[in-house]
């Protein structure tokens, strides 16, 4: 046990005593009885100790008569309760017990908090707890399989965590936890378990068989899997599909059924006598697009050093997979020139590179300013000497990639301060780094292709200033990163206008044409972070300025549609693809389609995955032919859509929503007809489910939804 006066921590609350007795570990086929430990905030007895840092004192919230500890992630100090049990109770558990660890919480607010302990194989990053602001005091009670309990933790066994730990970034506000309960189950859980696939993320495409292999290893080979149910549910939380499997010698191969497009949750029960465990992995079912999108990219942090050689072929294979074209990575000047003067690609970014030219993709490079070796931080390149240290990185990169890439973009949302704070005169300085790395990259490579400032957030005078100083002349396109975190690629905000990316998206296009006719129109950032705990929409938007999975997948949806017209827009590039992180507060974790590496699912997909695929399989590079709804009615009025477009076989497919109910300014239901004289009607859901309809009568119509709905008039209809 660890000692307070030894280690200079005070102990805040002792407690617990054990029900049934202490646990006996002898044969591990032996029942062993309950065993338990407390400790409460008002204080208790001497088997387990909870303490905050060293050296930190307590405080406290106080709620309808129960008192509780105050983890506060604002202060690091009281970010996390560290409990440590008593080595003479619980010590080094063998790998087939059961623990339950359970922590009453006050539920205040909308913040969180996450267990972390020692496991098995090291420390683990355990299960999340959402707030949902009730008031009350609520049990959450976490079954850990493989809990280890031998002080792995700086000398304690477990920690609830308000931040740190790689787990959720920082809570919002503080969490008030009144005890923490221990107790050892009496089933085993003697189990190794593995769900695979061997598809990325569980990720099935059209008519891939949707098998499964499930391993069950018993580590005690006294305890067999005697059964396995399998239980399938869908992004809303139903049960969609349940079956049973005997596994043989601890294995199992269990097959699903086609379900349609969209993710869903596969949780595998482990049952055997006195043995019980739990495994859930994420999967979905998608289409995949027969080409790449042309006009669209996505940003992809191939350049971060977590991904392995295989990672990156996974990635960039889903890249392509979902119709991307084009992927945006940083290319880290501190990277490239460790010494001054020595410069080496490094493999993560000469691999991902050799990856998309043999998918027939390409790199968007982001030539960063930050490196040590010259002071530049904040990247300003304050004077000549930087900036021709810059332009020789630039010069190099242009010259090491040109095999694979000459497409080039800096600098990057130079008008942020520190802070993210919109500085809208420092285009001078701006200007004095692209006059200096433009020769220099044309001179690697005169085919390059440059496309210069990526300013944060549509701002007219600063492009004006831009180009009053000559950006015309030094660049082939210009770019700006236009993000509204929870309204959609539609919405139009009277009091905010620089979160409207409808508007400021076309009025960028025509700011081009007006001063720098010929030079193309990029957005290189926009995109929607997901909240990933069980928030509603609502709570999402107002606790943390994140979106849910759902309202990122129709938004994705409908910024496709919208942006293939041409005359809004020549390039348009989503920020993320995957997630960087698992920060369930930290928005910069979250913007991914697909789930981070570090997820219980590596790379499983989100929703709006699932409809980017549909969109480029369906629709893709057809040619916008216009909008035909509510074109009479200004843009801050509009809230419903339909746009048409015509395919290279030359069928028509037609694409129609409403914006979410939050935002509508008639709220009456509105539908749309479509019509055709082709024999057979195709109608898909935004994740690409069809149904076909056979027109007898000349049109069809359907109802304006949040959730885009694509119409294909064909002449006959194919098997898919």
């Amino acid at each position: 046990m660890k000692q307070p006066i030894k280690h200079g921590i005070a102990c805040l609350a002792l407690a617990c005593g054990l029900v049934t007795g202490l646990p006996t570990y002898g044969n591990a086929g032996d029942r062993r009885p309950a065993a338990s430990a407390r400790a409460e905030a008002t204080g208790g007895m001497m088997n387990m100790q909870a303490y905050f840092s060293q050296g930190t004192k307590p405080s406290y919230q106080e709620s309808q008569g129960e008192k509780g500890w105050k983890l506060d992630a604002a202060h690091p100090g009281t970010a996390a309760l560290h409990c440590d049990l008593d080595d003479k109770v619980l010590h080094a558990l063998p790998p087939e017990q059961t623990m339950r660890i359970t922590v009453r919480y006050l539920d205040q607010g909308y913040g969180g908090f996450a267990l972390c302990y020692d496991a098995q194989e090291g420390e683990k990053k355990g299960e999340f707890v959402q707030l949902h602001n009730t008031g009350a005091w609520i049990d959450h009670t976490f079954e850990l399989y493989d809990a280890r309990m031998a002080n792995g933790l700086d000398g304690a066994d477990f920690v609830v965590t308000t931040r740190d730990m790689d787990v959720m970034g920082k809570a919002p506000g503080p969490v008030g936890i009144a005890s923490v309960r221990v107790e050892l189950a009496e089933y085993l859980s003697p189990y190794l378990p593995q769900v695979t696939s061997g598809r990325t993320g569980n990720i099935f495409f059209e008519n891939e068989p949707m098998r499964f292999r499930i391993q069950c290893t018993d580590v005690t080979g006294q305890h067999p899997c005697q059964k396995l149910t399998c239980t399938v549910r869908n992004e809303r939380g139903e049960t969609v599909h349940r079956q049973s499997a005997i596994p043989t010698e601890g294995e199992a191969q269990v097959v699903l059924p086609a379900l349609p497009y969209g993710v869903y949750e596969l949780t595998v029960e482990m049952k055997g006598r006195g043995c019980y465990q739990k495994e859930v992995a994420d999967f979905a079912r998608s289409r995949r697009a027969d080409d790449v999108n042309r006009r669209f990219g996505t940003n992809l942090h191939f350049d971060w050093v977590v991904y392995d050689n295989t990672a990156i072929e996974q990635l960039a294979r889903l890249v392509k997979d979902a119709g991307y074209s084009l992927v945006r990575t940083s290319l880290r000047w501190y990277q490239m020139e460790t010494a001054k003067g020595q410069f080496a690609l490094t493999r993560n970014v000469l691999y991902s590179n050799q990856c998309l030219k043999k998918l027939g993709l390409k790199m968007v490079g982001i030539l960063s300013q930050e490196n040590p070796l010259y002071d530049t931080e904040p990247y300003w390149l304050e004077n000549e000497e930087k900036r021709e240290a810059y332009a020789r990185f630039c010069f190099f990169m242009a010259d090491a990639l040109k095999e694979y890439t000459n497409i080039f973009t800096y600098p990057n949302e130079f008008n942020l301060t520190r802070g993210g704070k919109h500085n809208e005169n420092n285009y001078r300085q701006n200007m004095d780094i692209v006059k200096a790395a433009y020769p220099a990259i044309k001179r690697a490579n005169p085919d390059a292709f440059i496309l210069s400032s990526s300013v944060s957030r549509y701002d007219d005078y600063y492009l004006r200033g831009l180009f009053s100083l000559g950006l015309d002349r030094y660049c082939d396109a210009v770019s700006v990163h236009l993000y509204d975190f929870i309204g959609g690629p539609d919405t139009y905000y009277a009091g905010w206008p620089w979160l409207n990316v409808y508007p400021n998206t076309r009025l960028f296009h025509d700011l081009m044409r007006k001063l720098a006719p010929g030079k193309e129109a990029w957005i290189t950032e926009n995109g929607w972070p997901t909240y990933p705990g069980d928030l509603t929409a609502e709570e999402a938007h107002q606790a943390h300025f994140l979106c849910t999975p759902d309202e990122q997948a129709r938004w994705y949806a409908r910024s496709f549609i919208l942006n293939s017209d041409t005359s809004r827009i020549d390039k348009f590039i989503h920020y993320a693809f995957v997630d960087n992180e698992v920060g369930y507060f930290d928005r910069e974790s979250n913007f991914g389609i697909i789930r981070s590496h570090n997820h219980r699912t590596p790379f499983s997909a989100k929703p709006a995955f699932v409809t980017v695929a549909a969109f480029n399989d369906i629709v893709g590079n057809a040619t916008f032919v216009g909008n035909t709804a509510d074109q009479d009615l200004p843009e801050d009025k509009r809230d419903r859509f339909a746009c048409r477009f015509v395919n290279d076989r030359g069928e028509e497919i037609a694409c129609f929503w409403q914006q979410d109910d939050r935002l509508l300014s008639d709220p009456s239901i509105h539908t749309y007809t479509y019509t055709s004289d082709m024999p057979y009607l195709e109608i898909y859901d935004m994740y690409g489910n069809r149904k076909v309809v056979e027109n007898t009568t000349g049109n069809y119509t359907a109802t304006y939804t949040c959730q885009p709905v694509y119409i294909k008039g064909v002449k006959e209809v194919k098997p898919w």
